[in-house]
């Protein structure tokens, strides 16, 4: 089964006949009444293309090409990828609603009020899953990785100067009851928490967010810094939040995002510099790092995240003692889309891209007619799509 893909030439002519075929049985009882079987749930494409023009030398040789690309499938031996321009993409197409135990769906493409499976993928599709409080995330298909343990356990985190983590304080963005009060209670020093994790000296971009709600803080900040080399990141890149007005502040293109019941995901990101700084620090201070040192108070948090991305947090990993790696899902050479968890009931999936038509030739035979000097035709070239 080859995967070339069908040449793109100039002298397509207009008059391209596309038409669906399907299968059906049909039985005749004396009577005059028939019985009818459909043998396909979708149909077969039928393609028939014709070139007005196709030069064969001065440079060119779009005759040569579709002579040589028809040889190489050995006339209708072998199948190969057609790029429909008029059918080829789709936007937010919806591909499945999860049900708590199926795990695979397959893509699928519209036309009108109907569906058809996309078995033929171009390129690298965007998957979006829609699962209850985190909203539409994009899912990945490449390992991604939560480098912080202890994504909820806050008490495991290093403290500096007066505070408490009170674990289970209240009603976390996924209904749990495990979200962690944070509270400074020092009017002397600025209060944080830290989780420092080792890295390796690169140039690679990091990611940390975490999701908080408001206490009783005027102000909480995140901040994330690289330390160990000779040149290290250790100014703070921090995003901060005033809660009264929800005024952001930020030296690291941070993020606030809202998911509901008052919790907003809060991101920084830093790139490493490769000069040997190997210590990466996530930060939360939740009466803020931009406050005054008397500044007092509390925030509630859950779902820390520190990540390997382009500014991008990404879904949420939760983890434990250790760092957590997934894999959101595979995709299959016929356009099963395979989910490492099954989504819960309800959840929406959709997905954005490109595909293309499997097809072979209908025909062992291609007629190339030539009318001018190095100037060919070719007046009927037939295939049909083909079923994986």
């Amino acid at each position: 089964m080859s995967n070339s893909v069908f040449p793109t030439l100039p002298g397509l002519s207009w008059g391209v006949i596309k038409r669906p075929r399907f299968s059906t049985i049909v039985q005749k009882t004396a009577s005059g009444k028939e019985i009818r079987s459909a043998l396909m749930s979708y149909p077969l494409w039928e393609f028939q293309l014709s070139f007005e023009v196709l030069r064969g030398s001065n440079g060119y040789s779009e005759m040569q090409t579709l002579a040589g690309f028809f040889n190489s499938m050995l006339g209708s031996y072998d199948t190969f990828l057609f790029n429909d321009l008029t059918d080829n993409s789709v936007t937010a197409q919806s591909f499945g609603t999860g049900n708590g135990i199926t795990a695979a769906f397959q893509l699928v493409r519209p036309l009108g009020g109907f569906s058809e499976p996309v078995q033929n993928v171009n390129g690298a599709p965007a998957v979006y899953l829609n699962n209850g409080w985190q909203g539409n995330q994009l899912q990945y298909s490449t390992p991604r990785t939560n480098v912080l343990p202890d994504s909820v356990n806050f008490s495991a985190w290093n403290l500096f100067g007066t505070g408490t983590a009170t674990a289970n304080a209240g009603t976390a963005p996924d209904g749990t009851t495990t979200a962690t009060l944070l509270a400074d209670n020092d009017t002397a020093n600025i209060v944080y928490f830290d989780n420092i994790v080792t890295v390796t000296s690169d140039s690679n971009t990091w990611t940390f967010s975490v999701f908080l709600k408001q206490g009783t803080a005027a102000r909480t900040s995140i901040v994330t810094y690289l330390l160990g080399g000779s040149t290290p990141e250790a100014g703070g890149y921090y995003t901060d939040i005033t809660w009264s007005t929800m005024t952001l502040q930020t030296n690291c293109a941070g993020v606030i995002t809202s998911v509901g019941g008052g919790w907003y995901r809060l991101q920084c990101s830093i790139t490493n510099n490769n000069t040997g700084n190997t210590s990466l620090y996530s930060r939360i201070s939740p009466a803020g790092m931009l406050s005054t040192a008397s500044a007092t108070g509390t925030v509630y948090a859950w779902g820390a995240q520190t990540e390997k991305s382009n500014n991008v947090a990404t879904t949420y990993i939760p983890t434990t003692t250790s760092a957590v790696t997934v894999t959101d899902y595979t995709l299959g050479s016929t356009g099963i889309v395979t989910y490492a968890a099954a989504p819960t009931s309800g959840a929406a999936m959709t997905w954005t891209g490109n595909y293309y038509f499997r097809c072979r030739f209908m025909q062992d035979l291609a007629e190339f007619n030539q009318f001018m000097q190095s100037l060919w035709e070719m007046k009927k070239l037939e295939f049909v799509s083909v079923k994986l």
